[in-house]
Order: structure tokens, then C-alpha cells, then sequence
């Protein structure tokens, strides 16, 4: 009996992530379907077949990818951005998902200058991430160094919250930047995974 339970245990802890990836990729093809694929769906239905949205999305993407690494399309991409981020409000959240994006798919510094643990109440603590140095107007009003702080919400990590603190309350990490997104997005199951392997 006891042998049947662990079997079945067993064949849940194999079975659970793959059902679920697998139902994540299936209503991920969904969405994307559904981008491109309504309209060929309204506008050209002769020529729509399931998938046709999908690709048409990957294939955009590929061009996009391909004109932006040439000189040309760099300095289109250069000029759009310009253009992109004198638009107020949308300037600011364009720019916040611009940076994360850059500092997971591309490695890059992004806005973020360091990463730090933060004290939120009794004990309880959170990874944010530094942005930089209070601005001068509001150090003046200060005694203490401050310092400007991201802290994301979970899974979506372009929203979250702003906060100015003492830079003697917060803990500086020996973590990049890439890795501690890494760790907020995987709900800390990478740091594990990571230590796992070694």
C-alpha cells in the first residue's frame, strides 16, 4: 500500500509540471492566435487557417529583429524611441518595461544600479531594486542619505512600487541585476534549482 502511494506521489510531482507547461504554451498559442489571427480572420477569412496568427507573429518579429540590427533600422529604432518616450505617461511605463526587457533578453545594466535586501515589517524582507540616489531637492530635506528603490509585484514585474529609504537600512547584494530578476520572476525557485546542480 505503501509502495502505491509513493507511485502515485511520484507520478504527480512528474506529471504536474508537465500538464501545466504544457496548458500554459497551449493558452499562450491562444493569445498570440488571437493578436493577428482576428484579423486575418475579419479582413481576409479566404486565406485564415488556425496558426496562420502565430506565425505571421513570430515572423513580424523576426523582421523587427533583423531591421533593428542593421544600421539603417538602428537609427530608425533610435528615432521611434525618441519619439515613444516624449509621449507623457506612456513615456513612463514604455520606458520601465524597455528596461526590464533589456536587462533579462539582453543582459544589459538597464535602469537598475544594484540590488538590494529591504526590511517591509516584522522581519519580513524583499529583494528591490536600486534605481539611484535620491534627488537633490529631497536629500535637502533629509539628515540621511537616501536612496530610490524598485520593488516589483509578482509575476508582473513592470508594475510595483516606488519607495525612497536610508541607505543605512537596506543591505547591498552580491547579485546582478539579471539574477535577482531571474529569482523575483521564478518566485525564488532559481536561486534552489541553481544550488541543486552544484
Amino acid at each position: 500500500m505503501k509502495s502505491l502511494r509513493r507511485y502515485f506521489v511520484t507520478g504527480l510531482v512528474v506529471l504536474i509540471p508537465v500538464a501545466v507547461t504544457i496548458w500554459i504554451l497551449w493558452k499562450l498559442s491562444f493569445l498570440l492566435e488571437g493578436i493577428l489571427g482576428r484579423i486575418f480572420l475579419k479582413y481576409l477569412p479566404q486565406f485564415y487557417t488556425p496558426g496562420l496568427g502565430v506565425v505571421s507573429l513570430l515572423l513580424i518579429i523576426l523582421f523587427v529583429g533583423a531591421l533593428a540590427s542593421n544600421f539603417l533600422g538602428k537609427r530608425l529604432l533610435g528615432f521611434s524611441e525618441g519619439l515613444l518616450a516624449k509621449i507623457p505617461l506612456f513615456n513612463k511605463i514604455y520606458l520601465s518595461v524597455k528596461g526590464i526587457s533589456d536587462a533579462i533578453l539582453k543582459k544589459k545594466k538597464g535602469p537598475f544600479n544594484g540590488v538590494a535586501l529591504v526590511e517591509l515589517s516584522h522581519g519580513m524582507q524583499t529583494l528591490a531594486f536600486i534605481t539611484s540616489s535620491a534627488r537633490e531637492e529631497i536629500q535637502k530635506e533629509n539628515s540621511e542619505k537616501l536612496v530610490s528603490l524598485f520593488i516589483p509585484t509578482v509575476p508582473n514585474i513592470s508594475t510595483g512600487f516606488y519607495c525612497l529609504m536610508p541607505e543605512k537600512n537596506l543591505k547591498r547584494l552580491d547579485l546582478s541585476v539579471e539574477e535577482a530578476l531571474k529569482l523575483v520572476l521564478s518566485l525564488g525557485l532559481s536561486g534552489q534549482k541553481e544550488k541543486t546542480e552544484r
